[in-house]
This record gives C-alpha cells, sequence and structure tokens, in this order.
C-alpha cells in the first residue's frame, strides 16, 4: 500500500477507534429511546451539511488558479455562516413555539452540521496542497478530542445537547491546532481554469450532496418514523459502529485519491480513467475482509460491547456488512464527478440510490412489520446504487 495513503487510513482509524471507543459508555448511561434523539439530530445535520459546504470541499483539490481558489475560499465560508444561522433560526422558532424538543433538535443538528462542514473545507485546502502528514495528525487530533469530551459529558453531565457540542468543539480544536496561519500564498497550477465553478454546477452538486447524505441517514430517520424512537436508537448506533469506521477510512481514502488524480484532472491526463480503476481494483481485498467481520462479530458482540438489551443492534449490524463493504470500495471515488464538472450525473444516480434503498425498505417493512428485514431491504438497494455509480463514472470520463 502506499506509504501517504497509508498514513492517511490509519490516521483516520486511530481516530475513529477512539471515537467509537466512548459509545459502551453513551450505551450504558442513556437509554436507547434518549440516544435516538441525538442520534436523529446527528442524522439531520449530516444530511444538511451540503447546504453549508455547497461541495466545495470537493472541487477545490482540482482548482487551478488560485484567483479562483479564493473565489470559491470567499463562498465556502459564506455558505456556512449563512446554513448556521439559518439552521438555528430554525431552533429559535421552534423554542418561540414551546416546542422545546424540536428546538433542541435544531440547535443539535445546527453544530453538527457546521463543525463537519467548516472541517471538510478545511481539509480541502491540505488535499490540494498534498499535505498529508497534516491532513492525517488532524484526522486523529478530532477524533481523539471529541471522545474525550462526550465521555467526560456522559459520565459527569449527562446531556444529549452538550454530545452535539463535543463533536464542534472537537473539530474546532483539531483544525485550528492544524492549521496553516500566515496567509500563504497558494500557487497557481497553471494560468487556465477549464471547469470554473458555477452556480449551476452548485446547484447539482449541493442537490446530489443533500441526497447522498440523505440516502446514508434515511435507514435511521425512517426507523424512527416506522419503528419508533428506540428502533432509532439501536438502527442508529448499529450504523454509527458498523459505518463510521469505514466512513472515515473511505474519507481518507477519497482524500488520497483526489490528491493523487487533482493533477491529472487539471492537466487533462489521460490516463485519469486507467489510473482510478486502478486504486478501485486495491481495494477489494480491505472491502472483503470488512464485510466478512461485520456478519459475524456484529451479532457475538453487540450484548458484551453495548449492554444487556441491545442484541437488535448486533443483527443490524450484519444486515449493513455487504452495503458498508461497497460503501468503502466505491464511495472514495465519486468526488471525482465533481471534479470533472459531471455533477448531474451524480445528482441523478444519488437520487436513484436513495429512491431503491429507501423503496425496498419500505416495502418489506409493509409486507413483514420487522425492522431487520426492512434494514436488509434498505441495504440491497444501497447495493446496487453503489455498483451503478462506479459504471456511470468510468463511462462519464474523458477519455483524452
Amino acid at each position: 500500500m502506499n506509504r501517504s495513503r497509508a498514513l492517511l487510513i490509519g490516521s483516520q482509524i486511530a481516530g475513529q477507534i477512539a471515537f467509537l471507543a466512548v459509545m459502551p459508555v453513551l450505551t450504558r448511561v442513556f437509554e436507547p429511546g434518549d440516544l435516538g434523539i441525538y442520534q436523529v439530530a446527528l442524522a439531520a445535520g449530516l444530511i444538511l451539511q451540503p447546504l453549508a459546504t455547497l461541495r466545495l470541499e470537493f472541487v477545490i483539490p482540482s482548482v487551478v488558479t488560485s484567483r479562483e481558489l479564493k473565489r470559491i475560499s470567499r463562498i465556502a465560508t459564506w455558505s456556512q455562516v449563512c446554513a448556521g444561522i439559518a439552521l438555528l433560526g430554525v431552533g429559535v422558532a421552534g423554542a418561540l413555539l414551546d416546542e422545546s424538543s424540536f428546538a433542541a433538535s435544531a440547535t443539535m443538528a445546527a453544530m453538527i452540521m457546521v463543525s463537519y462542514a467548516s472541517m471538510a473545507i478545511e481539509n480541502a485546502y491540505l488535499v490540494r496542497d498534498r499535505q498529508l502528514r497534516r491532513l492525517a495528525i488532524r484526522n486523529v487530533a478530532a477524533g481523539l478530542i471529541a471522545a474525550a469530551l462526550q465521555a467526560a459529558v456522559a459520565i459527569f453531565i449527562p446531556n444529549l445537547f452538550l454530545l452535539a457540542a463535543s463533536i464542534l468543539v472537537g473539530r474546532l480544536i483539531a483544525v485550528l491546532a492544524t492549521r496553516e496561519w500566515g496567509g500563504k500564498d497558494r500557487r497557481d497550477h497553471g494560468t487556465d481554469e477549464h471547469l470554473p465553478w458555477s452556480a449551476r454546477r452548485g446547484m447539482y452538486a449541493v442537490a446530489s450532496g443533500l441526497v447522498s447524505s440523505a440516502s446514508l441517514q434515511i435507514l435511521t430517520l425512517y426507523s424512527s418514523v416506522g419503528f419508533g424512537s428506540a428502533a432509532a436508537g439501536y438502527v442508529g448506533v448499529a450504523q454509527r459502529t458498523a459505518s463510521a469506521p469505514l466512513s472515515l477510512v473511505s474519507q481518507a481514502l477519497s482524500q488520497y485519491t483526489q490528491s493523487h488524480l487533482a493533477p491529472l484532472v487539471r492537466s487533462r491526463d489521460s490516463s485519469l480513467r486507467s489510473e482510478l480503476v486502478r486504486q478501485t481494483r486495491s481495494l477489494i481485498p480491505l472491502a472483503i475482509a470488512t464485510t466478512v467481520a461485520l456478519s459475524v462479530l456484529g451479532p457475538l458482540l453487540a450484548v458484551p460491547v453495548f449492554g444487556p438489551g441491545w442484541e437488535q443492534a448486533g443483527w443490524v449490524i450484519a444486515a449493513l456488512a455487504l452495503p458498508t463493504g461497497l460503501q468503502l470500495l466505491i464511495a472514495p471515488a465519486t468526488p471525482l464527478f465533481m471534479m470533472i464538472g459531471r455533477e448531474r450525473d451524480l445528482f441523478y444516480i444519488q437520487l436513484m440510490r436513495l429512491c431503491l434503498s429507501l423503496g425496498l425498505a419500505i416495502i418489506l417493512n409493509l409486507m413483514t412489520g420487522a425492522l431487520l428485514l426492512a434494514v436488509i431491504g434498505y441495504g440491497i438497494g444501497t447495493c446496487i446504487g453503489y455498483a451503478v455509480t462506479f459504471v456511470v463514472l468510468v463511462r462519464v470520463i474523458p477519455r483524452e
């Protein structure tokens, strides 16, 4: 494995292990219903993240000129500010209407959305400059600090609101500690910006991001509606356990892929397609090992890890094993759609995946009324969606 890729993966794994280590503490302090409320807020914040970034974190690495980079940076900053204020405004409105639970959820979602959005944009600058060592340190720090803060909250001040605040504070500290200060003037990588960012591209990028986030988080939200808050707690914990470490590994792979392929995009190198296929093929053994491990260990370790009453979460983890493995394999490549200006194609593919996964979950729920079978239906739709995504991406990459 390439040393840079191994460094990023190792940093993500270390940070996420720390973040996951606090989960048994949370499940023993909070009831499934209470933790389900937090999981719904977490899901909502992640779904709304593209509104805060405009998906510019995937455009920044392939920007050619410093002038265009400064323009995009200003847009990214204001989009985060406006999105955060808007969602906090929703929370204030809920409080004025005496909807305390709704107000708290909106406020937690705002903190989570801004924390993930700001770090995504800051990471994109490091990816563009190929400062992978600094990026790896940030990945570890974000996980360690957030985990420590959440553990302290659970032990000393059990409060769902403070759990969300822990994520925001942890990521903020990690970014500030690893950010380059002194106003570095990032260099040009050429003189011709052949794919300038536009409002039209941004519209499709945001739409695809919202749909993608919804596809990943909709199972928790649907479980809350279709089966109750306790089911949302089981599913939310299972998804976080199964996919959070893998999504962060996938994020590390995505960061490496972007930093490696961005020069090929900027120079319009004809080897872009073959290099993408080669990198994806190298991940197959890891994806298979992950799928098998989740399928076997999920049911076996649910009760020892999470405590009595969490057996259902183990079976949900096993049901999500295959879609999680495919996410690990395919997700690192999807930012390339935006790097080559094919946001519209990505939007329609993500919409198809959302409709398939949610539709099959609803159908199996109506037919059986069983939570586990609804999760399996969601997994089948997700697998089909990821397979179609890669096929389309390979076809739309320019040959020359």
